[in-house]
């Protein structure tokens, strides 16, 4: 008969609680939808892509919405100013902007990605160098010579475009020496005949790491920054976007390309010309910024 009692408690114990888990009904919250600026001749509120919209932009907002799980609006403005203002006000999440309509926004604001061309580079960042005890200021340089890395368009004329982005342009450097290598690059350097040294990173870390852990062999150098190309255009969402959503965007465009070329090429030709895929950016990427790194060898 305990028994009886016993086991009669416990089930009204579990059906109590069986109870309070059961589901109330009420659907869960839908998420918000995402709003993507599309530069057009008259400014809309943001709607549904309207059923005459262009294929590509159909499977650009299609395989957004079903890769993000919410629901995707395009939301027409006059200009990337125009752009930059509502995204920094919280009425988009995304828009393609370029330097211009960054820079006033750039606190509310971060680029995310942009394009590569078919006939561009990578962004590899430059390194910067001068002789430790030297000024590297562009007017203590002014008049100076630069060594490049070599004649390549990765150690020649890449790296002489972001200088002149930095400051550091044929006004300032007005002498160059290109080597056939980038040793002979930091010979020049070291034996006075250059006052700067420009390298893209991954030959500044080849010529200047140490054969053991921590040995340093330019130790005689001063990095003055690194530094990457400006670029034109780029996607920018806001700052206050979760890393989750900004990752997983970023996931999505990188693909692109290969997953649906429709959808790519409408995507890619609000940002350039020509483009062969997006690639993800670092925050301030529209305009002239640059790193003065801890440690790069």
């Amino acid at each position: 008969m305990k028994r009886l009692v016993l086991c009669g408690a416990a089930g009204l114990t579990i059906a109590a609680a069986a109870a309070f888990a059961a589901p109330t009904g009420a659907p869960a919250p839908e998420p918000s939808p995402l709003r993507i600026a599309v530069v057009e001749p008259a400014a809309a509120p943001c709607a549904p892509l309207a059923t005459d919209a262009p294929a590509g932009q159909k499977a650009y907002f299609e395989l957004l919405s079903q890769r993000m799980g919410r629901k995707v609006m395009a939301c027409p403005v006059t200009s990337t100013a125009e752009a930059a203002q509502a995204l920094a006000a919280g009425q988009l999440d995304i828009a393609p902007l370029d330097g211009a309509s960054y820079a006033p926004v750039k606190a509310a604001v971060r680029a995310a990605m942009t394009v590569r061309g078919a006939r561009e580079l990578p962004r590899t960042p430059i390194v910067l160098a001068v002789l430790r005890d030297r000024d590297g200021t562009p007017s203590a340089l002014k008049g100076g010579v630069i060594a490049y890395g070599g004649p390549s368009p990765s150690m020649h004329d890449q790296p002489k475009r972001i200088l002149a982005e930095q400051g550091y342009g044929p006004d300032i450097l007005t002498r160059e020496i290109v080597p056939d290598v980038e040793e002979k690059a930091i010979a020049a350097l070291r034996a006075g005949k250059a006052d700067a040294l420009a390298l893209h990173v991954t030959a500044w870390r080849r010529q200047c790491r140490g054969t053991k852990p921590g040995e340093q062999r330019c130790g005689d150098l001063k990095v003055l920054f690194r530094a990457r190309p400006i670029v034109p255009r780029a996607l920018a969402v806001r700052r206050s976007m979760s890393d989750a959503d900004r990752y997983r965007l970023i996931g999505i465009l990188i693909a692109m390309h290969m997953e649906n070329k429709a959808a790519f090429s409408w995507g890619a030709a609000q940002l350039g010309a020509d483009a062969v895929e997006f690639t993800p950016t670092e925050a301030d990427a529209l305009i002239a910024t640059h790193e003065k790194p801890v440690k790069l060898s």
